[in-house]
């Protein structure tokens, strides 16, 4: 018989920062009906929780019991002779590896985001970011939701205000910025 590493903690801390949950989880907690303390006794290998609540914490991740306390994906053995089984168990790992897959989506783009801000906050930390060169509108759109104050000269007014037909004069995409930013109290 192989021994088997146990990477409970490994993998449960894996997947709660991939699921999102780092900063809050309670939404683990209401599923699993544990506290917060024994969810971070699991988590810091302190202590291990019974199997209810291993099959709860893998029901609630989309994961299996080999995944969640080795680490490892296994293949449920399928029986052949049924094409309903063979079907059933193929959509099941599916699942299972667009769950990851959703998983790893979701953390790259909340990193993305937070990356994104730094940078609109640091260009607009920077006096000298505008005089620079040119500023594309989309840049200015990002600028403006940080800016206190902004003096912006333009030679194109299309971000500004949609001009259809001659009657129809619609505002355009960096004017609702503007607007609720004078609502916040920005010059």
């Amino acid at each position: 018989m192989i021994k088997r590493e146990v990477k409970l903690e490994t993998m449960l801390n894996s997947l709660i920062e991939r699921g999102g949950y780092s900063r809050n989880r309670q939404p683990i907690l209401d599923s699993i009906s544990v506290t917060a303390a024994a969810l971070s006794q699991y988590s810091r290998g302190r202590t291990r929780p019974g199997f209810d609540k291993l099959l709860a914490l893998a029901d609630f991740f989309g994961v299996s019991l080999d995944y969640l306390v080795y680490g490892e994906q296994t293949a449920t053995p399928v029986n052949r002779d049924s094409v309903a089984d063979y079907v059933e168990q193929a959509v099941i790992d599916v699942r299972m590896r667009a769950n990851r897959h959703t998983e790893l989506v979701a953390r790259i783009g909340r990193l993305l985001m937070d990356r994104v801000e730094a940078v609109a906050r640091e260009v607009v930390d920077t006096r000298s970011a505008g005089m620079e060169g040119l500023v594309h509108d989309a840049e200015t759109v990002r600028m403006e939701r940080y800016c206190l104050r902004a003096d912006i000269l333009t030679a194109n007014l299309d971000p500004n205000i949609s001009i259809r037909d001659v009657d129809i004069i619609e505002p355009g995409q960096f004017f609702h910025v503007v607007i609720s930013n004078i609502i916040r109290g920005c010059t």
